[in-house]
């Protein structure tokens, strides 16, 4: 989910194809560049994803893969407009307390927090002061001062912040409308505070006053009502100074609509989707293969040329003569054995040859094994550890909310393929996207976001 409303927000922006040579793709008349796929993946670690390194294969399949999906965040996107969920008033609602939260910041941090600049001549003296004569003044240093100055000159331009803000307008709060026993019989339009002659309803406060962490005593309900009046004042000079019209604040409109109608969207979807037990079931025993996690063990093994060498291996370990790791190391004749010493690591149960998969999945823990003919020669296997069968029972919580993921994002993606196909055009640009990244336009559809197993 985190990761489809920052693909969605990323591509917040229309970009004239004409005007850029970073447009790699256009969804209807969204636009998709290559910057922004590579915002999303340097910025892909905060999901727990490694970050591919520049230049390496990895880096393009991570770019491919992040088109495919910006992609269909784009088309969700067009989807949720066209059923005019942009409309809807929670939506408005919700987009109408961000904007202010924005302005708000964009007010403090530019009218009464402002620059906050450090001049060389004062990074030395602040050394001088603080640091040994001797020390090394390094560029290090010189950038730890830098940021203890600002952080003390921030202290000291937001310490007086309140009196600054409020100064020229008349800020009243009325005291007996607020005691946490009578909020039950609050009505909405009551009035507990004015801004000057703007009056601040019950209505417009409450959900900040009454959140489950919200204060319980009237002195800590109060200090909450002075920070959101200051966010209403901060939020009405905003618009005064026009702040409404920054570039910062319509980039993060911007994002923060398109992400929330792509999350709206995929939420009323998947309510419509809703599978009951049967055709949950019949999807399970369907798609068995994806859902269960096979058994898997982590093996060691000797290679042999020969059945009478492998049986003569095989008796020495028995009789204690040699270990498993010994054995590798020195008849083995697994090209990889001087790096690896026989050690495989985790199998899955059905994925290699057959008479070795049988031997393997049969043999019992730290127990040598074998011999067992491949291509490969004449087999000792050791099994070291084991992790049992996943998802194999549909009947446990587990695999039925797995086996459900996995339906929603197959419905999904058919859906978000249909809208390509039937609703919105999507072009890829090949020239620019071999040019830029040195492969070819994929084929594939877009898919929706990925449903993990586990």
């Amino acid at each position: 989910m985190i990761l489809l409303l920052a693909l969605a927000g990323a591509a917040a922006h229309a970009v004239d194809p004409q005007k850029s040579d970073d447009v790699i793709a256009k969804v209807g008349d969204q636009t998709i560049t290559l910057s922004q796929i590579d915002t999303i993946i340097n910025s892909s670690s905060f999901v727990g994803m490694d970050i591919p390194q520049v230049g390496t294969p990895e880096r393009e399949r991570a770019r491919l893969v992040t088109l495919d999906k910006m992609i269909s965040a784009n088309l969700l996107y067009l989807d949720a407009k066209k059923a005019k969920m942009d409309n809807e008033p929670g939506f408005q609602a919700e987009a109408d307390r961000f904007a202010k939260g924005i302005l708000a910041g964009l007010y403090r941090s530019k009218a009464l927090v402002g620059e906050i600049e450090v001049s060389e001549a004062e990074v030395q003296d602040f050394i001088k002061k603080n640091f040994k004569d001797d020390v090394e003044i390094t560029d290090d240093l010189k950038l730890a001062a830098e940021a203890m100055i600002r952080k003390d000159r921030h202290k000291v331009r937001t310490s007086d912040m309140r009196q600054r803000l409020r100064t020229g307008t008349t800020v009243t709060v009325k005291q007996e409308k607020l005691a946490p026993e009578d909020d039950a019989g609050r009505k909405d339009d009551q009035v507990i505070a004015t801004i000057g002659r703007q009056p601040v309803t019950w209505g417009e406060a409450k959900d900040v006053l009454t959140t489950a962490d919200a204060a319980k005593t009237l002195a800590e309900r109060l200090d909450l009502l002075d920070h959101f009046l200051d966010e209403q004042l901060m939020t009405q000079k905003a618009m005064q100074l026009g702040l409404n019209k920054d570039e910062v604040f319509l980039e993060r409109m911007a994002e923060f609509k398109k992400a929330r109608l792509v999350n709206m969207r995929r939420g009323q979807l998947i309510a419509g989707l809703e599978p009951d037990q049967q055709t949950l079931q019949a999807f399970y025993e369907a798609n068995k293969q994806r859902i269960i996690h096979p058994e898997s063990r982590e093996i060691q093994m000797v290679v042999l040329k020969t059945e009478k060498e492998a049986k003569k291996v095989l008796a020495r370990i028995k009789a204690g003569k040699l270990t498993i790791h010994e054995a590798a190391a020195q008849y083995s004749i697994d090209p990889n054995v001087k790096k690896t010493l026989g050690v495989i690591g985790w199998v899955a149960k059905g994925t290699g040859f057959p008479a070795l998969d049988k031997l393997a999945f049969s043999a019992e823990k730290d127990v040598i094994a074998g011999p067992v003919h491949t291509e490969a020669g004449w087999h000792l296997v050791m099994v070291h550890d084991i992790r049992d069968a996943l998802y194999v029972n549909f009947q446990e919580s587990n695999t039925q909310e797995l086996t459900k993921r996995m339906y929603f994002h197959d419905k999904l993606n058919n859906y978000v393929s249909n809208l390509r196909l039937e609703s919105f055009p999507v072009e890829v640009y090949g020239e620019v996207l071999k040019e830029k990244t040195g492969v070819k336009q994929p084929e594939a559809a877009p898919t929706a976001p990925n449903a993990e197993k586990g």
